[in-house]
């Protein structure tokens, strides 16, 4: 795997940073991993393809956001991200809609990030490990550019709480 390759990917991951940041929004670090299912004894591939379709419908109608799948020791999905911004008028549903929803899948965790540089590299460190995330250019296409076209200008009620 080209280290080229990661740099593309860390690059993408920092114009879409730069695109749909919120001054009243910090973007926080977003970890997921799923509850026992069926799913569990097939491959990684298999798994990825089933639950990242339950990340994405769950999380692009509401905020703007990065998700990267890594294999647990284990051998089974789970998924470091970040949430970039709360779309216009979608708050409310994060809030009370959006994670449950997840918490439902799963374990999560949602965190403030202290070092930008350092998530991003934390989120690709097992990238050399997954070639399909190059030679399927639906990785980069679904993923990294999936529904980044609303305007952000919604705001947090409490603007020091950055972690719900």
């Amino acid at each position: 795997m080209s280290e080229t390759n990661k740099q593309m990917i860390r690059q993408m991951i920092i114009d879409r940073l730069d695109l749909y940041r919120d001054d009243a929004w910090q973007p926080v670090a977003y970890t997921q991993t799923f509850k026992n299912s069926s799913l569990m004894n097939m491959s990684f591939d298999t798994q990825h393809e089933y639950k990242s379709r339950d990340i994405v419908h769950t999380l692009q109608d509401i905020v703007n956001f990065v998700v990267v799948p890594e294999a647990t020791i284990e051998g089974n999905v789970h998924y470091h991200g970040i949430i970039i911004s709360i779309k216009k008028r979608k708050k409310r549903k994060w809030y009370n809609e959006t994670l449950p929803t997840l918490k439902s899948m799963g374990f999560i965790k949602i965190k403030k990030i202290t070092d930008m540089s350092r998530w991003i590299d934390y989120m690709l460190k097992d990238f050399e490990d997954f070639e399909y995330m190059i030679k399927n250019k639906s990785y980069q296409n679904n993923y990294l550019t999936h529904n980044y076209n609303d305007t952000i200008t919604e705001t947090q009620e409490n603007p020091n709480k950055n972690t719900p």
